[in-house]
């Protein structure tokens, strides 16, 4: 089974990858917009995507490509991640590479250590490191990012936080069998009437779901109008998630399902 990840090699959704499908054949991709087009025309079977962070929040992007596209959510993975602070010429540090999230997740080291560096986003920590080892300059990426595109490690565990971890979803183009799923995810648009959002969100608690994530997202249809995506503890053939599901349609104008699911 071929299964993509976010490359280029030793990225932290490469490492993740590793460990959710040790046996599988993996493919570099290089953005995550190509990731859900290449499940999309069944060139992968499945995509290990980086789908948020405690403390860098969620990948917009990600949740886009999951509204367009018509893909399922099969499972979720979840890495700690640490950043380390990697150099080719450490006696100059004028330009530091890094993944958007990275700079996110070290906003306060890099405050304190170089204000003055010039921060140049790229597509992936693996990529930032290789960038760093052919133009001579500094990344914020993995250890073993460094290690693989030959940079010196000057300083490990660089994250604000020292509880980093990033969540990981795993796409597929056909829908596996929900039961047994702990998690639920959906997208859906509401009625535009007062109170919509409340009364779309009333049937969960009824019912005693837990919803565990609620986010908008701007709607490509309407100017200034909202999806909103949501996960809740249930499966799809539990009752009460069935007899919520019924009752929010009748506050929205649509519901997407995108599957339940196991954490692996």
């Amino acid at each position: 089974m071929k299964v993509g990840y976010l490359g280029p090699e030793s990225s932290f959704s490469h490492i993740a990858a590793e460990k959710v499908f040790p046996k599988e054949e993996l493919i570099s991709v290089g953005s995550i917009v190509k990731l859900f087009d290449m499940v999309e025309a069944k060139e992968l079977a499945r995509a290990i995507i980086p789908m948020e962070n405690n403390t860098g929040g969620s990948v917009a992007i990600t949740l886009d490509e999951l509204l367009e596209k018509e893909q399922f959510i099969v499972g979720d993975h979840y890495s700690a991640i640490n950043y380390c602070f990697l150099s080719k010429n450490k006696e100059n540090i004028a330009k530091i590479y890094s993944h958007p999230q990275g700079f996110l997740q070290c906003k306060e080291w890099l405050k304190n250590n170089y204000p003055d560096a010039e921060l140049i986003e790229c597509g992936s920590n693996s990529e930032a490191a290789k960038l760093a080892s052919e133009t001579g300059d500094s990344a914020l990426a993995g250890k073993i990012a460094g290690q693989t595109y030959g940079l010196e490690l000057i300083t490990q565990n660089i994250n604000d936080s020292s509880n980093n971890e990033t969540r990981f979803i795993i796409v597929s183009k056909e829908q596996l069998d929900p039961k047994g799923g702990e998690k639920t995810s959906c997208f859906f648009a509401l009625k535009n009437k007062p109170g919509a959002l409340l009364d779309s969100l009333q049937p969960l608690k009824e019912n005693n779901i837990n919803m565990t994530k609620l986010e908008s997202r701007p709607s490509k249809e309407v100017s200034w109008d909202y999806i909103f995506f949501i996960e809740f503890v249930g499966n799809l053939f539990d009752e009460k998630v069935q007899r919520s599901l019924e009752e929010i349609k009748k506050y929205t104008t649509h519901v997407k399902i995108l599957g339940s699911y196991s954490k692996l």
